[in-house]
């Protein structure tokens, strides 16, 4: 979502990511926000949050630790290391200032309610945008322009949701700082914008299974937290998008250096309950050798299929 630099750049990231996303401003300006998320690379994370002795991670990136530089306080010439509250009643200003790493704006996700929804009208845009790439109907538009409906929608859902207030949004002590970052204002013309850079790419992706890899993108960012069950479903389906693994060390310490492993398996299938055995025996015993994590739903096309990016398997 955020395409560009550490910093938040209109029309070029996801107009999304400030309602959705809670970014970090180093300088206490609403106008210097930064989106700096962690990854599944347990080296990569470590190296960037605590580092070496000189500040800087093992991989040229800057340490960032839970800080408040903006606040001019120091303890020994360092950023006071920020612990929220010593009561733990952490206001909106406690989660700007000490938040170094991307987390969920708690405004939409927390303090806001959301409304239930069985379908949204972003949804519908990506499956008729399916529909059309795949020539299953005629739906009166292209795939593309399914897409960039999809994409504005989006954009207008999550705005949305984070503007829905309530009793305790409205109560809590936001300083213009706070607001500007959790309660941000919908730019329309970066969401233009923006939504015709995914249009272009889906157009330029060179085949039905690059531009699916868009389609899902699209759907994950729009579902994420609020349809998981749905997303499950449509990863096993679709076997997009391409995810990126976690990775450890072994637990086998061999010559003193345990070896980075890549966790690449994935649940395919939730188990059927213990009752079913016992209340449905001869049913059961017709699928009983398919009861198990790993052995693909019936209706997926491509059972073999990876469901990781390539390069993003860590060496």
């Amino acid at each position: 979502m955020n395409r560009g630099s550490v910093k938040y750049e209109a029309g070029t990231d996801d107009p999304r990511l400030p309602a959705i996303a809670m970014g970090y401003t180093p300088s206490g300006s609403a106008d210097d926000v930064e989106y700096y998320g962690m990854s599944g690379n347990y080296v990569r994370n470590y190296q960037v949050m605590v580092g070496d002795p000189l500040g800087t991670s093992l991989n040229g990136e800057p340490v960032r630790k839970n800080l408040w530089p903006q606040d001019g306080k120091a303890v020994d010439g360092k950023a006071a290391i920020h612990l929220r509250n010593i009561n733990g009643n952490g206001t909106p200003d406690d989660f700007v200032r000490g938040t170094p790493w991307t987390y969920y704006n708690p405004v939409t996700y927390v303090v806001n309610e959301s409304p239930f929804n069985i379908e949204t009208l972003a949804e519908v845009d990506l499956f008729l945008a399916e529909v059309a790439l795949k020539n299953l109907a005629s739906t009166g538009k292209s795939a593309a322009d399914h897409i960039q409906d999809a994409v504005l929608h989006s954009v207008d859902y999550w705005f949305f949701i984070n503007k829905s207030e309530d009793y305790v949004s409205e109560n809590l002590p936001f300083s213009d700082l706070a607001k500007a970052i959790l309660k941000p204002t919908k730019n329309a013309a970066a969401a233009t914008q923006y939504a015709g850079i995914i249009k272009d790419e889906f157009n330029a992706a060179a085949g039905e299974d690059d531009k699916m890899e868009i389609l899902m993108q699209q759907k994950f960012i729009h579902l994420n937290l609020h349809g998981p069950y749905e997303l499950f479903a449509e990863l096993r389906r679709t076997r997009h998008p391409k995810l990126e693994p976690i990775t450890s060390f072994s637990s086998d310490n061999v010559g003193g250096t345990p070896a980075l492993v890549n966790q690449t398996m994935v649940f395919e299938r939730y188990r059927y309950p213990s009752s079913e055995a016992a209340t449905n025996a001869e049913e059961f015993a017709k699928v009983k050798a398919d009861d198990n994590w790993t052995s693909p739903i019936f209706w997926v096309k491509n059972p073999s299929e990876s469901y990781f990016l390539p390069k993003a398997i860590k060496d």
